[in-house]
């Protein structure tokens, strides 16, 4: 290679070599900017990345929050609509319901908001004189307290406890909340226990003015024993075609009208009760208002009578009593025409609707008096039962009717209730227990004045009833043998057991009373033959001895017929007994 050549090589080698050199610095140069550009870029993106995240992250968590505000608020409706309460919210100024729970809107059949209050709860034009916004704020018109009352909405006629509270709405209005408490069946108690109360106050009032009416009846029957036993015997003596007879007849009525009396107070008394049979209920209606029905032609009388019939065990003339009085008291609020509706039945009552009288629950004939008369008022109806209570006319009446209507269905163990509205009538229900037991034929009455010759012992501690029981018994042909005192009849029966064919024991006497004595003589002769005797009708001590194998019981006053009747039953079926 020469020289020529060689130089012009090595200058395209420096040239190229320096245009590499420049290229270099160009490319070392250029790649610096870019190195920065990029560097600078580089930490825009991580910002922008960083803030990426920042921002997913709050989105997260807004999204979170709104998650959670939702699930709050979702509870919160849950909370408010689980309760069993009326709630609502209502705008104080505008009074528009801005919310109701579901309960509300059950009560009232539809979607509330929007509405106003005073409208869609009370049916008003305008805002309720009771309106509570008053009283839920400060003199600065900030949220104050809790007011609570009570009424009775006008539209459910529920009675609610309201609780009412002004609280600040989400958009910074002060509204009202109120918190309705559905208190009906609270009320319903609460005036089922005034009744209740009332209605046991009213029967331990009754049941202390009937224990002075029993014990004044039996003083009473004591004293017309004395008249009618005179009287009986004074009979006896003269036929029917004297003057006399016919003025003993007349004192032997007004006697039988004052023994009337005496029943009617022990009737309220609840001692009325004297000879306990089945009885069918829809026979003894037919019988009473068919009797009745003779006298009230203007009456018209309709029955409903169940089937098969209702069974009670009773006394027959004492539930007929009731009955009659019932009608008369029905005629009575009747005074130129009208109908009684009469209905029996079979009913099952529980011990809520038992607890005020007093009674058992179970099952029970009812029987219904209802009138289409004048009615009673509040203040009648509360006093009705009252003895010698009467709305008629001094002299018209003695105001025991109703009484003695209220002790006889007591001491059959049965409950009376009444409904009465001023122009609408009256109803009775009557309720008497039913019974297992089914209905049989009463004997036959006897006629006549029955004589015999045995021996009698009386026992009484009255010293009138001693007098003209014995007259009694000896115009019968008795030998007679008293006592005035329990122990006195022991010692008598003990020393002359094999003498005496029937002891006549009065129940009511000091010291040993007729029970205590009765027991003594039971155990020591067993097979004397004894006749309970009484002032008093045979409830009560009467019929537990009775249970215990007393013979028979006559109540006081009685004829001289009757009582021959009475010893002569007694005896006779002893004597058949001894012949067995």
């Amino acid at each position: 290679m020469n020289d020529d050549t060689r130089k012009q090589l090595m200058k395209r080698v420096e040239e190229e070599r320096k245009r590499g050199d420049y290229y270099k610095k160009i490319a070392v140069d250029s790649g610096k900017i870019h190195l920065k550009e990029s560097e600078y870029l580089s930490s825009i993106i991580q910002s922008y990345k960083e803030i990426i995240v920042d921002l997913k992250k709050e989105i997260g968590d807004r999204k979170s929050a709104e998650n959670a505000v939702k699930e709050s608020h979702q509870q919160l409706l849950t909370i408010l609509n689980s309760i069993d309460a009326d709630i609502y919210v209502s705008d104080m100024e505008t009074y528009r319901v801005l919310f109701a729970n579901s309960h509300i809107q059950k009560s009232f059949g539809r979607d509330l908001v929007g509405e106003k209050c005073f409208e869609v709860f009370r049916e008003m034009d305008s805002i309720c004189d009771h309106c509570t916004n008053d009283q839920l704020l400060d003199d600065k018109g900030n949220p104050s307290g809790l007011v609570v009352w009570q009424g009775q909405n006008p539209i459910t006629r529920k009675w609610y406890i309201n609780n009412d509270r002004a609280i600040k709405w989400p958009d910074g209005r002060t509204v009202r909340i109120q918190i309705a408490t559905d208190i009906s069946d609270l009320k319903r108690l609460e005036s089922e226990r005034k009744r209740n109360e009332a209605a046991l106050r009213r029967s331990r009032q009754l049941e202390l003015i009937g224990t002075l009416a029993g014990g004044l009846a039996h003083d009473f029957n004591n004293l017309l024993m004395g008249i009618q036993g005179w009287i009986s015997i004074i009979s006896a003596e003269f036929d029917e075609s004297n003057p006399v007879s016919g003025k003993i007849r007349a004192i032997e009525s007004y006697i039988e009208s004052a023994s009337s009396l005496t029943k009617q107070l022990l009737g309220f008394a609840r001692k009325g009760k004297y000879e306990v049979r089945p009885m069918d209920i829809n026979e003894m209606l037919v019988e009473s208002s068919t009797m009745f029905g003779r006298t009230a032609k203007e009456i018209t009388i309709n029955t409903q009578l169940h089937q098969p019939a209702p069974v009670v065990d009773g006394d027959g003339k004492q539930i007929e009593q009731v009955l009659l009085n019932l009608y008369i008291n029905a005629l009575q609020a009747m005074p130129k025409k009208g109908e009684i509706y009469l209905e029996s039945s079979i009913v099952s009552v529980n011990n809520e609707f038992c607890r005020p009288y007093g009674a058992k629950p179970g099952k029970y004939a009812k029987v219904t008096v209802k009138d289409t008369g004048l009615g009673m008022d509040k203040d009648t109806l509360e006093r009705i039962f009252d003895p010698f209570f009467t709305t008629k006319d001094r002299g018209r009446g003695t105001g025991l009717g109703l009484a003695s209507v209220y002790g006889i269905v007591k001491s059959h163990d049965g409950m009376i209730t009444v409904k009465s509205t001023p122009g609408k009538g009256t109803t009775f229900d009557i309720y008497l227990p039913l019974s297992r037991n089914t209905v049989k034929a009463e004997p036959a009455a006897q006629d006549g004045v029955l004589k015999g010759s045995e021996t009698i012992l009386l026992v009484d501690d009255e010293e009138m009833i001693l007098e003209v029981g014995q007259a009694m018994l000896e115009n019968l042909g008795y030998r007679v043998k008293f006592a005035n005192s329990g122990k006195s009849a022991i010692h008598i029966l003990n020393e002359h057991s094999g003498d005496i064919d029937l002891v006549i024991l009065d129940l009511i006497m000091p010291g040993m009373d007729g029970g205590a004595t009765f027991s003594v003589m039971r155990e020591a002769h067993p097979k004397i033959p004894i006749l309970l005797s009484s002032g008093y009708s045979i409830d009560g001590d009467a019929e537990k001895i009775l249970k215990k194998g007393c013979d028979g019981f006559i109540q006081k006053p009685f004829k001289l017929s009757e009582f021959s009747q009475k010893i002569r039953n007694i005896l006779d079926a002893k004597r058949v007994q001894g012949k067995d």
